[in-house]
């Protein structure tokens, strides 16, 4: 079981971010009494739920440099 601030270290978010998703119930936890823990299942779930495939249509295009000329 992980912590907030452990879930927030691993997906390199904020822990008002996790704690965001926790109220707008799109990530599952447990409480217990005022603590909140979420268990490897529920972030499994989590990243299933918000994985993004690549369409078809969208080709991989290397990344270029995008360099202003200067007049000096």
């Amino acid at each position: 079981m992980l912590k907030v601030s452990e879930l927030a270290k691993r997906l390199s978010l904020s822990e008002s971010k996790i704690y965001q998703l926790v109220e707008e119930g799109k990530l599952s936890h447990h409480r217990f009494g005022g603590a909140i823990r979420f268990s490897e299942e529920q972030i499994a779930a989590y990243l299933e739920e918000t994985r993004q495939e690549r369409r078809e249509d969208q080709k991989a295009e290397p990344f270029r440099y995008q360099l202003k000329h200067v007049r000096l």
